[in-house]
């Protein structure tokens, strides 16, 4: 399995050239990362609340790397490995804190913008999110499963793959 992840991660300090660049860049990008935001569930009964745990993304980043400064992305990601261990801090009762885990939750797009630090590979950003049945809503005794939509904050280290 480690050898596989070094095949298909980009070398240390790919990071680097999303930053220097003076012009346009795309890459396949992953964010190891803390988020934190506000989700509210789809459906008859919405539920609102706040939510933070970890981030952990694999999508694609177009971006405009600001010279040795900063880089500006619009990033699109398909998988959240993170959605699976997200928490709920507050909201109705009725939902469930922890989520609902399985591969569809896995399956969490989003899109949002992305902004990376010069010499280092710290990044932020803000992203609306969505994923499927994350959430247990009660009403009237009867358990259902709900998908979410989120928007958050996220600091997290960026790790290109391509």
């Amino acid at each position: 399995m480690t050898a596989v992840l070094e095949r298909a991660a980009a070398p240390p300090g790919t990071y680097l050239r999303k930053r220097r660049a003076r012009g346009w860049y795309t890459t396949v990008n992953t964010y190891l990362g803390m988020m934190y935001g506000r989700e509210t569930t789809t459906g008859a009964t919405s539920n609102s609340g706040t939510v933070a745990g970890p981030f952990l993304p694999v999508g694609v980043e177009v971006g405009l790397g600001l010279g040795r400064a900063f880089s500006i992305g619009l990033f699109a990601n398909a998988v959240d490995l993170g959605a699976l261990a997200n928490y709920r801090l507050s909201g109705d009762d009725s939902a469930s804190t922890a989520p609902e885990v399985g591969f569809q939750q896995v399956l969490a797009p989003g899109i949002g913008l992305v902004l990376g630090f010069s010499r280092m590979p710290l990044t932020i950003g803000a992203l609306w999110g969505y994923a499927p049945e994350l959430r247990t809503v009660s009403s009237g005794g009867t358990a259902t499963a709900m998908s979410v939509r989120r928007w958050f904050l996220f600091a997290g280290y960026d790790l290109p793959l391509l």
